[in-house]
């Protein structure tokens, strides 16, 4: 990889780098939800303009979680907790109404829900919805991937998913409640869903927009193991009231930590894929080794990311084909760094 440029420290200040999105030029969008603003670079990386700020208003937003373009070429800042698009153009202009609120697909109305991630591309837009509902001592966790169309309307579920919580013995179990979130899905240029659904397994699923699964992509992998601390750190700390008074949820965490830890797909079809040793089993030079598939699912090779953050903690977004963006603040203050990808 060769650094294209970098910014933060003193000539601007990130307060967060939530999502990364780039347009035809070149330019990049980066949505920075503790401000409630995106900043706009130039792809050399001088800063443009900064557009969209918090309120409840046209063109506003609070508590932002993804950053999209939406099939009308305008910008999606998905609020979490409202359950809506905000729709701004390129400078920040409101653009019509929120593209709708998000409803709990497949459940009574009844309980409380959000949408905590959103995408889209290549025509297929998906949210990631979740929600709680509850009938007498049975607590009921909700989530599905869901396809909604341009208007806002759903017109297919991909995945979804109930846990169910005994209120008179709470048990937060982690294999029970897990559903692919935080990087373990994302759409490909022309409009199919990948998902890393199985959390102890190697296997991405791939969906046609209408949702028809078409392909499986699976190797031999056995999962980072989880040391008693890593462990012990499942979960918070978390007391509920069951109507009899107040109990602490007993938290049950797996022993090896999920096999894929994040998917993306390039423009040019190819898969990367980061697994839990891609950021574990690597020396202190490499901040992450990602395995490469071509677009038809075969393995490539494994690419090393040379870069001297936390791979853990620090977030890396794809752009296009030959461009990555790497947040860090292994420097004290949070900064935003571009590199040209160079695979043979």
């Amino acid at each position: 990889m060769t650094q294209m440029w970098s910014a933060g420290s003193n000539d601007l200040l990130f307060g967060s780098v939530d999502q990364v999105v780039t347009d035809e030029d070149g330019n990049i969008y980066l949505l920075d939800s503790q401000f409630n603003e995106i900043k706009v670079l130039a792809r050399g990386g001088e800063l443009q303009r900064m557009i969209g700020r918090k309120g409840d208003g046209p063109g506003e937003f609070r508590f932002a979680t993804d950053l999209m373009w939406l099939p009308d070429k305008n910008l999606g800042v998905l609020q979490s907790m409202m359950g809506k698009i905000v729709r701004i153009n390129i400078d920040g202009v409101p653009v019509g109404n929120p593209v709708g609120t998000f409803p709990l697909v497949g459940q009574q109305a009844s309980g409380f829900s959000n949408v905590t991630e959103g995408m889209s591309r290549g025509g297929t837009m998906v949210f990631l919805q979740t929600g709680l509902t509850r009938d007498g001592y049975m607590a009921k966790n909700h989530s599905n991937l869901t396809g909604f169309n341009a208007e806002g309307k759903p017109v297919v579920t991909f995945l979804e998913h109930i846990s169910v919580m005994d209120l008179g013995r709470p048990q937060q179990v982690e294999k029970d409640r897990d559903f692919p979130s935080g990087g373990r899905w994302t759409i490909g240029p022309h409009g199919r869903l990948f998902v890393a659904n199985h959390r102890n397994q190697y296997r991405i699923t791939v969906f046609d927009p209408q949702g028809n699964l078409v392909l499986n992509i699976e190797r031999d992998f056995e999962s980072w193991p989880r040391s008693e601390a890593e462990k012990q750190a499942f979960g918070e700390e978390l007391f509920i009231n069951n109507g009899n008074g107040r109990v602490q949820v007993q938290n049950v965490p797996e022993d090896l930590e999920p096999c894929i830890v994040s998917i993306d797909v390039l423009d040019d079809g190819t898969l990367w894929v980061l697994n839990s040793r891609g950021v574990r089993e690597i020396s202190d030079e490499i901040f992450r080794s990602y395995d490469v598939f071509d677009a038809d699912g075969k393995f490539q090779a494994q690419v090393a990311v040379p870069f001297p953050g936390d791979g853990q903690k620090d977030r890396l977004f794809f752009l296009g084909d030959d461009r990555i963006i790497i947040a860090s603040d292994h420097s004290g203050e949070l900064e935003v760094f571009c590199y040209r990808i160079e695979t043979q």
